[in-house]
């Protein structure tokens, strides 16, 4: 977006109106995919069935009239072309370029030609970690020949450009130990925020140096405008350029490199990029660049008005307009941004001027929502600390008014962070404030959601607020459907108890009594043979012992006597209650 605005007013005919789709003749993008597609199959059917003659000339057509238009339409003089799929395999054939050119014996000797000069590769630290080391793998050489040189420090704001004080000091240092300087790779457009590293000056630095200078980013597509930003203007010096044709245009396999290869020219992987300019012609990869730009330029515009962006925006507005990719960036001493790379994603999906204006229309309603939050959480704060049956909660990340816990009132006195709580009172709290979330959760989805607190306790995340007067109405939501559950779970746990202590009452008035009636009938009777001649001779008595039941409504166990005998339950008289 930086770089779309210092364009603003050196590119041509950006100050009038571009139409709504960059390309004239209203061709859709998802058909320059399925042309690029179809081109490929092609290449392959003419691979099959051309000689290698005819081959190796179609292929040198292609690749002749690809090199042209490419190098009119980014300016890049005396430029040619390398075809390859994957993104890392430019720099990985660079490399090979390199060592070949610094080490001529090295095809022949292979690592034996570096050991007396060890070669280096230096890189931004703005790419990505893993990049370097894959270079080095790929290229067979050890990881310590990869210098990662750090970014220019700033007190005021983040900055991913290339420290060109850390690099000219490296390179004295590397020479001076015996060591051979050989490829330099930097950014037009970092990854991150799109920042430019200082061409003119690594310019300088890598002829004094004889270091071979590449550059990567999705900022070298503004080389395909009339007038890019002064900053850019000097990437075309760089010894070779990565382009990422398919990302930038939507053009499936179409990513270049500023160097070609015999051996791939047989293989036609030029054909499909060589049939889609043929047909979109090659003021379209100008006018998609223009229209990018402008997009960016309109979305700068419109922010320009609008001061109070934050990181929350972005959990709301991903799926407000879905053709507007907006990704979420966290810059060290700048915090989040919300960013916008037009270059990249407005081709493939379809973005137009419309779609910024909605995302304005929407980023507007939200920024609202999020003022009146924030202005009314310190109120909310102070209303939940004023009530006693509940307590702020910390957690680690909330987007909204903030989270909370209801206190049951057998805990309002105790110290709940302290661990002084019996594991029964804990598993209670745990409880309450579980099920106080799922109940308000269902009742109203967008305000209420299911956290867990750093204390280990369920929590109840309140969400944002267009009205900040409604915020005694949430509080009171909280305490009556809290109060009910709590309700409820008392009831559950007291008759809980009662239960336990009958049933074990009752176990042990039935083992009393079971002994008893052992020993009023004699152990003689006990024995197997004995018995039945003692119950022969003297006949028991027909006794049994009682059973016993548990009163729920009462709380109390009593006989079964009364039931047996009616055949049927019955219910004692208050007056028996009383006695």
């Amino acid at each position: 977006a930086a770089d779309a605005q210092e364009s603003s007013s050196t590119s041509q005919n950006l100050s009038t109106p571009l139409p709504r789709n960059p390309l004239s003749h209203g061709l859709e993008f998802n058909d320059i995919g399925h042309l690029a597609v179809l081109s490929r199959g092609l290449s392959c059917y003419l691979g099959s069935v051309l000689s290698k003659n005819q081959l190796t000339k179609l292929a040198n057509r292609t690749t002749g009239d690809i090199n042209a238009w490419l190098s009119k339409i980014f300016k890049y003089e005396n430029g040619t072309l390398y075809f390859h799929d994957e993104l890392e395999d430019g720099l990985i054939k660079v490399g090979r370029l390199t060592l070949l050119m610094k080490y001529p014996k090295f095809q022949s000797e292979g690592f034996h030609a570096l050991y007396a000069r060890p070669p280096v590769i230096y890189i931004s630290s703005a790419a990505s970690s893993s990049l370097g080391k894959y270079i080095c793998s790929q290229l067979g050489l050890p990881f310590s020949c990869l210098c990662v040189v750090p970014c220019a420090a700033s007190s005021s704001t983040f900055n991913e450009t290339m420290d060109l004080t850390a690099l000219e000091r490296s390179l004295n240092e590397d020479v001076a130990c015996g060591k051979t300087p050989l490829l330099l790779i930097a950014y037009g457009g970092t990854p991150l925020c799109g920042q430019n590293d200082n061409t003119s000056h690594l310019r300088e630095l890598c002829d004094r140096y004889s270091v071979w200078l590449h550059l990567e980013g999705n900022g070298l597509s503004l080389l395909a405008l009339n007038k890019p930003p002064a900053s850019y203007e000097a990437c075309r010096r760089a010894t070779s350029l990565t382009l990422r044709l398919s990302d930038w245009f939507n053009w499936p396999g179409c990513s270049l490199a500023g160097m070609t290869n015999p051996e791939t020219l047989m293989k036609l992987q030029g054909l499909s990029l060589w049939i889609s300019i043929q047909y979109l012609g090659q003021d379209a990869i100008t006018k998609m660049v223009n229209f990018g730009t402008e997009l960016a330029q309109q979305l700068i515009h419109r922010l320009d008005l609008m001061k109070d962006i934050i990181r929350l925006l972005s959990l709301h507005l991903s799926s407000s307009v879905s053709s507007m990719i907006i990704e979420l960036i966290e810059l060290p001493k700048d915090g989040y941004w919300l960013k916008f790379d037009p270059i990249k994603t407005a081709i493939k999906h379809k973005t137009t001027q419309d779609d910024v204006d909605e995302f304005i229309s929407c980023l507007r309603d939200e920024v609202t929502v999020m003022n009146a939050t924030i202005s009314s959480k310190p109120y909310f704060e102070t209303a939940i600390k004023s009530n006693k049956r509940l307590r702020l909660a910390e957690v680690q990340q909330v987007t909204g008014l903030g989270a909370v816990q209801f206190v049951p009132e057998y805990l309002v006195h105790d110290e709940i962070e302290a661990t002084k709580l019996t594991e029964r009172k804990k598993n209670a709290l745990r409880k309450v404030n579980k099920l106080l979330a799922e109940s308000l959760e269902e009742q109203d989805k967008a305000l209420f959601a299911l956290l867990m607190a750093t204390d280990g306790y369920p929590c109840v995340a309140v969400g944002m607020i267009s009205q900040p007067d409604s915020i005694p109405k949430i509080i009171d939501t909280i305490i009556q459907k809290a109060s009910e559950l709590d309700d409820n779970s008392q009831l559950l746990e007291e008759m809980s108890e009662i239960i336990k202590k009958s049933i074990a009452t009752t176990q042990e008035t039935l083992k009393k009594e079971a002994d008893d009636y052992f020993w009023e009938e004699g152990v003689y009777r006990q024995v197997p043979i004995l018995s039945s001649v003692m119950n022969w001779w003297s006949p028991p008595a027909k006794t049994a012992i009682p059973g016993k039941m548990l009163n729920l409504s009462k709380g109390t166990v009593e006989s079964t006597e009364s039931t047996y005998e009616l055949k049927m339950q019955v219910q004692q008289s208050s007056d028996d209650d009383n006695n």
